[in-house]
């Protein structure tokens, strides 16, 4: 069984925010408190030690600027990390299930990824995630297909010869 697909950068955006909401909601939600509490008792310690006095506004303008520096700092490493179209992970891509495992190739490469390597099946309403590690994975439209049945009978061989519920 196997599927054509053209993987675009707003598909690579919705692995990306798969990926992002794996794992423990409530340590997601602490992860920045934890780091900001941090943040916070480094620069009071620092005052302390410096004999600095922080006022409201000193403290504000600290805080802003430190948000801002960031954000501006994941912005422009994300940039970096995001794949090229007609790379191994942008463009167009024909899946392939066999007894083997999921083959995926292009025109400039060929894959294949043996069972045991899938981690899990996610699914969204729109995508199939293959996932092979924490963060990498193969990426199906579900728009690849003609009709939701054959989505359907894609994914129910995917999860069969995977193992994976």
């Amino acid at each position: 069984m196997s599927v054509d697909t053209n993987i675009t950068r707003q598909d690579f955006r919705a692995f990306v925010a798969f990926v992002s909401r794996q794992g423990n909601p409530i340590l997601r939600l602490l992860e920045p408190v934890v780091f900001g509490g941090a943040c916070a008792l480094v620069l009071n310690l620092l005052g302390w030690l410096c004999h600095i006095e922080y006022d409201g506004k000193t403290a504000l303008i600290t805080l802003i600027a430190s948000i801002v520096t960031v954000l501006l700092f994941v912005g422009f490493r994300s940039r970096r990390l995001f794949p090229v179209p007609g790379g191994m992970v942008l463009g167009e891509k024909h899946i392939t299930l066999c007894p083997e495992g999921l083959r995926q190739s292009s025109v400039a490469h060929e894959s294949l990824f043996r069972w045991p390597l899938v981690r899990r099946i996610g699914e969204t309403p729109r995508h199939i995630f293959v996932m092979l590690d924490r963060n990498a994975g193969v990426i199906i439209p579900r728009s690849s297909f003609l009709t939701p049945q054959e989505c359907e009978g894609f994914l129910a061989e995917l999860k069969k010869l995977s193992g994976k519920p």
